[in-house]
């Protein structure tokens, strides 16, 4: 018998949901095969800042005055603590008078000449059979005395400007400056409490352009990265590229991972440290194509083939 008209239309469009089936079937396996893919070319990180220090000062002290504030942007060398400088600014003034005082050093100076014309003559008065080789020893012996003289007090003045210079290097570390340019992220001390050797820390700085990338991944992923190279990364679904600093050389055993670290542009200090960041195991010239999710996936490929939706 031959099939009827009506059975064959109703086996066509079961085959045609079949297919239609069958290749959305093969279209999420296909798109969970390269998101699963893709997943294993992500490293999980967090942002930190380049530079966290905390500056502080070694002498015994009390704080006078506190110019920093908390989130403030500093540059380098500006002043963030003063101490208290009273004994020392005496110190100084003390020493600079002793290393100006030249009083004694002129009058050596004087007498060492005294002694050399007195030698002089003696000389002369000898060769005339006019003194003895006695007084001519004692001429000589007095003029060495007054250039010992001499060079003591050039010693003395030498160690004075030294002096001087010492306590001036002193007075200047009671000005506590910033050693880099940055953001006060805290201040540990205030007017009249006491900075100590046990306890040195006056004010937290952080810098915050560049930030710093740390991840870590499967050693068998970061064998191809090397300094230098530039990875995307993305930050609360924003791209930005990050230049590779170091490649751990050690990895850890149980694991089998290792640490990667990177540096990250941030002018404008819009991105915070602590925040989680993706890294995308590959170079590129530009940021990647956005990542669509499998229901975006199936219909971009559906509207691609048309022929799929004929019923």
């Amino acid at each position: 018998m031959r099939p009827s008209v009506m059975g064959l239309g109703t086996v066509s469009r079961s085959a045609a949901r079949w297919t239609l089936a069958g290749w959305l079937c093969v279209l999420g396996s296909l798109f969970t095969a390269v998101a699963g893919a893709d997943e294993g070319l992500r490293l999980e990180g967090f942002t930190e800042a380049y530079r966290d220090i905390h500056v502080g000062s070694s002498d015994t002290n009390r704080v006078a005055t506190v110019w920093a504030e908390e989130g403030q942007q500093v540059r380098v060398g500006q002043t963030l603590v003063q101490l208290d400088d009273t004994v020392l600014r005496a110190a100084v003034e003390v020493a600079r008078t002793a290393a100006a005082a030249r009083g004694e050093a002129e009058a050596a100076e004087q007498h060492l000449a005294s002694r050399q014309r007195r030698l002089e003559q003696t000389e002369s008065l000898l060769e005339r059979k006019h003194a003895t080789e006695q007084e001519l020893w004692n001429a000589r012996n007095e003029r060495d005395e007054a250039a010992a003289r001499v060079k003591a007090f050039v010693e003395l003045q030498q160690r004075r400007e030294l002096e001087l210079r010492q306590a001036e290097k002193q007075l200047e570390r009671l000005t506590v400056k910033s050693p880099i340019e940055g953001v006060v992220a805290a201040v540990l001390k205030d007017v009249g409490e006491v900075v100590s050797p046990a306890d040195p820390h006056l004010v937290q700085l952080v810098q915050m352009d560049p930030l710093r990338v740390v991840a870590s991944g499967p050693e068998r992923l970061l064998r191809e990265i090397q300094p230098g190279m530039e990875l995307p990364v993305i930050i609360e679904q924003q791209w930005h590229q990050a230049v590779v600093e170091f490649v751990s050389p050690i990895v850890d055993a149980q694991s089998g991972m290792r640490s990667l670290k990177l540096r990250l542009p941030n002018p404008d200090a819009k991105i915070a440290s602590g925040v989680p960041v993706e890294v995308q195991l590959q170079a590129a010239a530009a940021p990647p194509a956005p990542v669509l999710d499998r229901q975006q996936a199936v219909q971009q490929t559906m509207r691609k083939f048309q022929f799929l939706n004929r019923q």
